[in-house]
């Protein structure tokens, strides 16, 4: 091999080969500046970092997701939340590299201080905050300018449905914003006084404290209740909702105000819209499946959603199509929440349907049981 190479290469002994080799994968990398040498070893030390976790059992990860991650290719992939970890840890070393030389931070060339340069933002807003956990809040907040910032968070505790999302706005104080200032917005503007204490109702009972929040909405004895129907015959349920649609309908003399149903994410929806519509007591009223952005073709019309979708939007007339078995899967907590967030999406009235009531009756108990109707 030697004579084969011979004739391509200035060095005469095969031992300075050797060394070269040697010298060049421990110390040639030195030469490449400490931009270079610093930010590039990161991800690689990392990986290192996490094999050793698992060899020596440790329990700052989840084992199991670790294990899976090290056995699929060798411990290359990095995790979402891994990388999301090395990103605002590499961002944040270039900003205290700002801090202490703006001169030095300016002339650095490197690939991950060129992406830092190019990302980061005067201004960042965050909708529905609760839903992000303390990583992902490390990763954005590291994309704030190193000269000029503002960040501005917006959200309810009680609408975060993400099990990693952050409980309260103290964990981000604590953590990743110590100059961190909360507003709280204490007025609804659109939504009944029965809505809303339904609302705090389910606050109180999730969080333990009381709900700050009032509505400019005077309260009147002729509010319609929240409702609920327990069935499991989707016949049953198909037209106690299309009765309560021809209640909202005529209460609104006749022009139809915005109405939703909202179903769980393994519901046929066609199913459901063909048993709703073949009712006789809609009188050309019109069910469109609306998921995945679809649209309906008139006003006219109640709209289809999933409940996965429904975050940002706002319908006077909302109906929960057996939430029970929409979200089966989650917690007492998790159920709630959803709920509130179906009653934030609401202005007036409010429905639901289960399955059953056994193993229900912590959600059933938010609803009018006294009548079964929208009076006109």
């Amino acid at each position: 091999m030697y004579a084969i190479v011979e004739s391509l290469v200035e060095i005469n002994e095969l031992n300075d080969i050797g060394e070269l080799s040697w010298f060049t994968k421990n110390y040639a990398f030195l030469c490449r500046g400490v931009e270079s040498n610093l930010f590039n070893q990161i991800p690689r030390l990392y990986k290192l970092f996490r094999k050793r976790q698992i060899e020596i059992g440790s329990n700052l990860f989840n084992k199991k997701l670790l294990e899976k991650i090290q056995k699929k290719d060798g411990g290359k992939r990095i995790h979402p939340e891994e990388l999301e970890l090395i990103v605002g840890f590499i961002n944040n070393m270039l900003l205290g590299m700002y801090k202490k030389s703006h001169v030095r931070f300016n002339g650095m060339k490197n690939k991950y201080v060129e992406a830092y340069k190019e990302n980061v933002k005067p201004v960042i807003g965050i909708d529905e905050a609760t839903d992000y956990s303390i990583i992902d809040y490390y990763f954005m907040t590291s994309f704030c300018h190193y000269e000029y910032s503002t960040l501005t968070l917006c959200g309810d505790i009680m609408q975060g449905l993400n099990d990693n999302g952050i409980k309260n706005w103290n964990q981000l104080n604590k953590s990743i914003l110590p100059k961190l200032e909360v507003y709280e917005l204490k007025t609804s503007y659109r939504q009944l006084p029965s809505l809303l204490d339904m609302s705090k109702q389910m606050y109180f009972d999730d969080l333990k404290v009381e709900a700050p929040y009032t509505t400019t909405k005077e309260r009147s004895d002729n509010e319609p209740a929240p409702l609920c129907f327990i069935s499991d015959d989707e016949e049953e349920k198909a037209e106690w909702i299309a009765k309560r649609i021809i209640e909202v309908y005529k209460t609104y003399d006749e022009s139809m105000p915005s109405v939703a149903i909202f179903v769980g994410d393994d519901v046929n929806i066609k199913e459901l819209v063909d048993l709703i519509n073949d009712q006789d007591y809609l009188n050309g009223i019109q069910i469109y499946d609306c998921s995945e952005n679809r649209t309906a073709p008139n006003t006219k019309a109640v709209r289809v959603f999933r409940i996965s979708e429904v975050k940002g939007m706002e319908f006077e007339v909302v109906f929960f199509y057996d939430i029970d078995t929409a979200l089966e899967d989650c917690s007492l907590d998790i159920m709630r929440r959803y709920l509130y967030v179906g009653i934030s999406r609401a202005t007036t009235h409010l429905a639901a349907t289960f399955t059953q009531e056994e193993g229900n009756e912590d959600i059933i108990k938010y609803f009018d049981r006294t009548t079964d109707n929208w009076k006109i």
